[in-house]
């Protein structure tokens, strides 16, 4: 995950990304285990997103769900709005408005691999499928700065208090990757239940139809935080270098899949988010010194 020009990497079943408790926006995420890379290796302890939830004050709930590879042939996510399955199949259909939430399919995009969901709060999501894989960009007003809480950080423009805790305490940005999901990602969990009136709780927004909630909730599940190649795949570091330089997050799905192609993939996603959040930072400091100016 790639936040305000650092990378994160957490590993959870179901948690809150995105909370913004004065305007009740919320954006949870949902994690899945990889599967074997192989006929005969243990599924590896590491996930990658395959869902996302979002809820704007009173709007309509819109889920985003990446379909398997092999029933992605012909539309590439599912798209649910208020636990009703939704469909772009013809141009007539690339805008479509639900309460509080237009959604809209890009030009040229006629498989579902692409849509972005703007809210009436000024509160945007972008999603981005492609070979059962999902890419998030959130995009929030300047409204919204100082504001938010969960995984994403608190939208202040500075790193060091990007790790926000429920309480408002923050962790330095320096901690160990076992200490950040044990301190930061777990209590962000996402419950089925919740008792009344406990704000450190957080409902599902997710529509359970065909999987139940306790499939996708491990609460037992500890991620592999430094993975190795398995000995008979170690002639496989020198492609992994090839392909991912100094990524390390390329690096840590190279490991844990045994897939080239995967892990070029999150290298190209990790650049690409790299370059969003440098044109957003240039746009931000832009933006003030018009501020400046006009005073």
């Amino acid at each position: 995950m790639y936040r305000f020009g650092k990378l994160f990497s957490f590993c959870t079943n179901l948690a809150i990304f995105f909370k913004i408790n004065s305007f009740r926006i919320e954006l949870q995420g949902r994690f899945e285990q990889l599967p074997s890379p192989d006929n005969y290796s243990p599924m590896p302890n590491a996930t990658f997103l395959s869902a996302i939830a979002v809820k704007d004050n009173v709007s309509s709930t819109v889920e985003f769900r990446i379909r398997p590879l092999a029933a992605s042939w012909r539309y590439q996510m599912y798209v649910i709005v208020d636990k009703e399955y939704v469909f772009w199949w013809d141009d007539s259909m690339r805008l479509q408005n639900f309460y509080g939430v237009s959604l809209f399919q890009p030009a040229g995009i006629k498989n579902m691999s692409h849509i972005i969901a703007m809210f009436d709060s000024g509160a945007g999501v972008e999603v981005i499928a492609n070979k059962a894989r999902m890419t998030v960009h959130v995009y929030a007003p300047y409204l919204f700065m100082n504001s938010t809480s969960g995984l994403l950080g608190n939208y202040s423009r500075v790193q060091h208090d990007d790790f926000v805790l429920p309480n408002q305490q923050y962790l330095p940005i320096d901690q160990s990757p076992e200490l950040l999901y044990r301190e930061l990602s777990r209590v962000y969990r996402v419950l089925e239940k919740v008792t009344p009136n406990d704000i450190n709780q957080h409902p599902t927004l997710f529509f359970h139809d065909s999987v139940p909630y306790s499939y996708y909730d491990g609460v037992n599940f500890k991620p592999e935080f430094h993975p190795e190649f398995p000995s008979y795949a170690r002639h496989l570091e020198e492609d992994m270098i090839n392909v991912c330089s100094d990524s390390s997050s390329c690096r840590y799905d190279y490991i844990t899949t045994l897939n080239r192609d995967y892990a070029a993939m999150t290298k190209s996603e990790e650049t690409a988010a790299a370059n969003l959040a440098k044109d957003a930072q240039q746009l931000g400091k832009f933006n003030k010194k018009s501020q400046l100016m006009s005073h």
